[in-house]
């Protein structure tokens, strides 16, 4: 029963707006370890409610399990009374409620949580009544009835549970800590606190480096908190144990182990959704072991994005990848260092005596990118009844000449294991084509054509192709999208402003949309398959994401930083109604 009560009061005094934060930093301890702040709460309701997405959602019944039934008619109830005893509705009441301010916080010596909300006194008072007229006979079924009491001969304070709260001139406290709540509450009374949270300098900082006001929820967390927690050894672990992991945010772990603290907020509107993270950078704090990650010089810049025709998704990053592969010992686990050798052993049998990691990925420069966009198909090619996007690898090389004799074998070699194992299991035997182009070279392939009256397979989405330029290495699904990205050849990123792109990456919702469209039956028909759905239900459900994929403009996720900032963003930007 507390649960449920616990979201009533949540749910009723949590989504607020947020204008005069001094008066509510004052009332919380210099030894406050985590923050949240909530911004405008009243639009955010409404853009929320508003948005199609969640429309879409609401129709597909996507969040009714949200509260159990009797909660929701509860909130609901307690709505209705509010709109009728202060004469407005719920959302207009919000701004009244909370237009002193709110902050969610966490102190580390009192093991305390606490929710400050300020605001129009005599709009908390009349809420604060009904709510307490829903309150209390729920606790008293649940077993944890309302205990009452006398704080200084003032402050009327309540308590269920381990949960206290009190209401006193337009402030309103709820929090598990009765020390925490204490403090507080004096201070409300006119007590002067040697330190608050406001004279915290850390906290000071944060704010001085990203405003909490100009967002709508703004969090800042001291970073010893996170070491005393130990979720810095657990994430060091996580890159440890995760190739990828390592790849994608091994760098990121220095910088926050090192940082006195970390701020994150989030945006959100009709037509946007934004959350940035942001932790204090030095190329000091950047181990030799992960100079892959940012370079030696700590300016490793990410290549421009490429965007060719009809392009889902496309990501760019800077990483040296030998270094991230032959590094094994000092960055990975020993069980991940023993399947790194028995796939060295494997590939070095592959590539007649070659090392993976020194003589192929040794051979790329810092810096590369995969592009996924939509099919093309040759005029006379056979098509498959499942569309595959077609995707692409584009580096830089070290040393052209040289590699580039090694890069040829090591394709035909490619090509000719694919056709033994086809030859043995009775697939599809690839054609191979050599063509030269000015100065870059074509190694295209293509599966043999079906014989007449056969089905179109699986594999004649594939034409695997290579091209060899003087600067350029190519490894593309397709011919087509190798040809294209011949033809356009990435520019170099300049670093605009001390602002350094370390990786980034966007996914297109229209494409994605028509990618998705092309294979509708297909993916109605295997729906019914792995849930059991009749065609209709299969259908709608299908047709449910085609719609919410419609909505989506663009998302863009960004990996930045200057000589003192590092900065991650992500951006959901969605189609203007």
């Amino acid at each position: 029963m507390l649960p449920r009560i616990t979201i009533l009061v949540l749910a009723c005094l949590m989504p607020c707006q947020l204008q005069a934060q001094n008066s509510i930093e004052k009332l919380l301890p210099s030894t406050t370890a985590a923050v949240l702040k909530i911004n405008e709460p009243g639009q955010v309701v409404r853009d929320i409610l508003e948005h199609p997405l969640v429309e879409a959602a609401e129709e597909a019944g996507a969040y009714k399990q949200a509260l159990a039934e009797e909660q929701a008619a509860q909130l609901d109830a307690i709505k209705a009374q509010i709109k009728a005893t202060i004469g407005m509705e719920w959302d207009a009441a919000l701004d009244l409620m909370t237009s002193g301010g709110v902050m969610v916080a966490f102190d580390p010596p009192t093991n305390g949580a606490c929710v400050i909300v300020q605001g129009d006194e005599a709009t908390l008072e009349k809420v604060f009544d009904i709510l307490m007229t829903t309150i209390e006979p729920l606790a008293a079924l649940g077993g944890n009835p309302v205990n009452k009491g006398l704080y200084r001969e003032t402050i009327t304070g309540y308590q269920i549970d381990d949960i206290r709260f009190a209401l006193y001139k337009g402030t309103f406290v709820i929090t598990n800590s009765r020390d925490l709540g204490r403090r507080t509450l004096d201070t409300l009374l006119g007590d002067t606190p040697d330190m608050t949270l406001g004279d915290n300098p850390t906290y000071q900082q944060a704010t001085q480096s990203t405003n909490p006001d100009d967002h709508t929820l703004w969090f800042w967390v001291d970073s010893k908190l996170a070491n005393q927690t130990g979720e810095l050894d657990n994430l060091d672990l996580s890159m440890k144990t995760n190739m990828l992991a390592e790849l994608l945010f091994g760098g990121i772990t220095n910088q926050l182990r090192n940082s006195k603290y970390t701020t994150a907020s989030l945006d959100f509107d009709k037509e946007k959704l934004r959350f940035s993270f942001r932790t204090a950078h030095n190329h000091e704090w950047i181990p030799e072991r992960r100079y892959y990650y940012f370079g030696e010089d700590g300016k490793g810049m990410a290549p421009s994005l490429l965007h060719p025709k009809g392009t889902i998704a496309s990501i760019s990053m800077y990483r040296d990848l030998a270094p991230w592969y032959l590094l094994g010992p000092e960055l990975y686990t020993p069980e991940v260092n023993e399947g790194i050798a028995q796939a060295d052993s494997q590939l070095s049998n592959f590539l007649g005596g070659k090392d993976f990691g020194e003589d192929l990925l040794g051979a790329l420069e810092p810096g590369f990118q995969i592009v996924v966009t939509e099919t093309e198909f040759e005029e006379d090619a056979p098509r498959p009844d499942i569309n595959i996007p077609s995707f692409a690898l584009v580096a830089n090389l070290r040393d052209p000449e040289i590699i580039k004799p090694e890069l040829r074998r090591q394709f035909i070699n490619f090509v000719g294991f694919i056709n033994l194992l086809g030859g043995m299991e009775g697939g599809k035997q690839l054609d191979l084509d050599i063509q030269n182009i000015g100065d870059d070279v074509f190694f295209t392939t293509a599966f043999l054509q079906p014989q007449p009256n056969q089905p179109v397979s699986l594999e004649y989405n594939f034409t695997p192709t290579l091209v060899l330029t003087d600067e350029l290495l190519i490894l593309s699904s397709t011919k087509m999208l190798a040809s294209t990205l011949q033809e356009t050849k990435p520019q170099k990123r300049r670093n605009g402003n001390g602002v350094t792109t370390n990786a980034q990456f966007q996914l297109h919702g229209s494409s994605l949309t028509r990618s998705l469209q092309v294979n509708r039956d297909i993916l109605v028909t295997q729906n019914m398959l792995d849930n059991g759905s009749t065609r209709q239900q299969a259908g709608d459900q299908v047709d449910l994401i085609l719609k919410l994929t419609q909505l989506i403009k663009m998302l863009e996720l960004k990996l930045e930083h200057t000589d003192s900032e590092l900065t991650f963003t992500f951006d959901l930007s969605f189609v203007a109604e």
